[in-house]
């Protein structure tokens, strides 16, 4: 397992495209730190704290989410288009190890990502607008972390079925990015059930991980109630595509000889 984690890391991150694509969503995450917290700071009036400012931050840092589908696509369904599939199905002595291990790399990188992210995106804020309150930034950093390992699950369980690696990044950003926001606007004007729903999409759940009141007073909610909820649902979810994603890996035609 060991050479099959290995294998798999050497392979992700050899690749240049990987290592831009990773570096840039940190450089993205800081740029607009700075920019939103000085625009901010020039507003007269702007009556949001550092603690929510922050917290703005990453919940809407779309790159943390969308670099770690990239992460885990190329680490999972790359291999079957560069023809290195074999060789790592072989170091791990059948696919359900060689899925495992690339799904281990993916999220340590993603994971990795973040809290890069988080860190700058703090370092900014700080440096900008002031320090933060302490019971903020942990939360903050595990629940941005915690979010970028779901979205790692998910683009392993889309990198698997999906063979086209385009497509298997894009699926799951437009259902979050584009059919989520659609439903909930949709429920808005529709009954109080669809409207429990709506807010119950998984995608738009997995923010509850970043936990904390992004409001003027920018408090962090000490009540697990706040976020559980989104936890459970979007928790679901990813094992639900990631164990789908697996059984495709196992079952698809991606080797000569079925070595599962």
């Amino acid at each position: 397992m060991t050479a099959s984690v290995g294998f798999a890391w050497q392979t992700l991150w050899s690749l240049r495209f990987v290592r831009v694509v990773a570096s840039s969503a940190v450089v993205v995450s800081a740029a607009g730190a700075a920019l939103l917290t000085l625009a901010l700071a020039a507003v007269p009036g702007a009556d949001l704290s550092q603690d929510g400012l922050l917290l703005v931050l990453l919940r809407t840092n779309v790159a943390i989410p969308v670099v770690s589908a990239v992460l885990a696509v190329a680490v999972v369904g790359g291999d079957v288009r560069r023809g290195t599939v074999l060789a790592g199905v072989l170091r791990a002595r059948g696919r359900g190890r060689a899925w495992m291990a690339r799904l281990l790399v993916a999220v340590v990188s993603s994971a990795g990502v973040a809290l890069a992210c988080t860190v700058v995106c703090v370092a900014v804020v700080t440096a900008v607008a002031g320090p933060l309150a302490p019971g903020v930034v942990l939360p903050a950093a595990l629940g941005t972390v915690a979010l970028a390992v779901g979205w790692a699950c998910v683009g392993a369980g889309s990198g698997s079925a999906i063979r086209n690696p385009l497509a298997a990044v894009a699926v799951p950003v437009v259902v979050a990015y584009a059919v989520e926001p659609i439903i909930r606007t949709s429920a808005a004007f529709g009954p109080e059930v669809l409207r429990v729903l709506a807010a119950r999409l998984p995608f738009s759940s997995g923010t509850d991980l970043v936990r904390g009141d992004a409001t003027t007073s920018g408090a962090v909610l000490d009540s697990a109630a706040a976020w559980q909820p989104g936890a459970v649902v979007f928790g679901a979810f990813v094992l639900a595509v990631a164990a789908a994603g697996h059984v495709v890996f196992r079952r698809a035609d991606l080797v000569p000889t079925d070595l599962a």
